[in-house]
């Protein structure tokens, strides 16, 4: 099967300028190596099979490997070693192979990846300075290939002592620009990466998080459906319709560590067509598509009030939304 993207195997002497100066001026036919298939969304996932950040891409194809190309200069591609770009569909190294353990999601930050598989398992390769991997013994440094994320801390005892566990089976995985989140099957969310965490340091407000932390503040008594990561914050909707977020606002430098309400439960057409966050913005996209809600996340409790709408773009259809994609500058709606 070939994709219409940005991308291409066989680059020739027409492609000399294009090589040359890393990009592409028109969209380009990307082959998958022989026998790989692209598909649409991965075995026994909701998920996309394919994610693109900012300078690279990854794609689970019908046999459960994940390929990826773009830029490497931090082995963001994961292929165990880093270059200027990787032109071609190229395999991720050091995932499982045997045949009853395959990909369900992959998510990509800026310049790092995260990889789910049907185990519950998470492997994180790129570039770590930010703690952005979720890997302890990997603080500040990079990792060309995926490597398992295994240690999860949970809240201190009563008396003060850390708890870890490495029994937690994840469900869903996000990343933001430098951080990443993920939701467990017991109904835990971690979050870890670039200001996640109140800092220690009286000079500090926040500091970085180079392992899974558990969230705070979101109410027990109800399941975690969606999780995502815009830019500097993450969104979490629950079974009931509210809203949640946490981390950057947009109206304060200091990041907010606890879940914060900012939509209520009943005004969402549940279940949601889509629910996902991208840069500073979140989008939900209603259970018939007559419905799409854009949320800000703010620090100021007023602003938070007003803080949902509906973008005035909608005006202009009759059919049904599918889904929204929104770029820095730009925004696909499709119907």
């Amino acid at each position: 099967m070939s994709m219409l993207v940005k991308g291409d195997n066989n680059l020739g002497d027409e492609m000399k300028l294009e090589k040359k100066y890393s990009v592409l001026l028109s969209p380009t036919v990307v082959e998958l190596p022989e026998g790989e298939k692209a598909m649409r969304k991965p075995k026994s996932s909701e998920y996309d099979a394919l994610d693109a950040s900012a300078c690279f891409t990854a794609i689970i194809t019908q046999s459960g490997k994940v390929y990826t190309f773009g830029s490497n200069i931090y082995g963001q591609c994961g292929t165990g070693m880093s270059s200027l770009n990787i032109w071609s569909p190229t395999p991720l190294i050091g995932l499982s192979d045997e045949k009853d353990i395959y990909i369900t999601q992959v998510s990509l930050g800026l310049q790092h990846g995260l990889a789910l598989n049907s185990n519950g398992e998470i492997f994180t390769w790129g570039k770590g300075e930010r703690g952005q991997l979720g890997i302890k013994g990997l603080a500040g440094v990079s990792a060309p290939f995926p490597q398992r994320i295994t240690q999860f801390r949970l809240p201190p005892t009563e008396d003060g002592a850390q708890q870890w566990t490495e029994d937690v089976r994840i469900v869903e995985i996000s990343s933001g620009i430098n951080h990443s989140a993920a939701r467990s099957d017991d109904n835990k969310l971690f979050v870890w990466g670039k200001n996640v965490a109140v800092s220690l340091e009286k000079e500090k407000n926040v500091q970085d998080s180079n392992f899974p932390i558990l969230v705070r503040g979101l109410p027990d008594e109800f399941e975690i459906i969606k999780v995502s990561c815009g830019s500097h914050h993450t969104a979490v909707l629950l079974e009931n319709g509210s809203v949640y977020a946490f981390g950057k606002t947009i109206d304060s430098r200091v990041p907010v560590f606890e879940a914060t309400m900012i939509l209520p439960a009943g005004v969402i057409d549940m279940p949601v067509r889509q629910f996902k966050s991208r840069f500073e913005l979140t989008t939900i996209v209603g259970k018939d598509g007559d419905q799409v809600i854009q949320l800000n996340f703010w620090n100021d409790e007023e602003m938070r009030d007003v803080a949902a709408f509906t973008p005035t773009w909608m005006d202009r259809f009759s059919d049904p939304i599918k889904c929204v994609h929104r770029g820095m500058l730009h925004t696909v709606i499709v119907t």
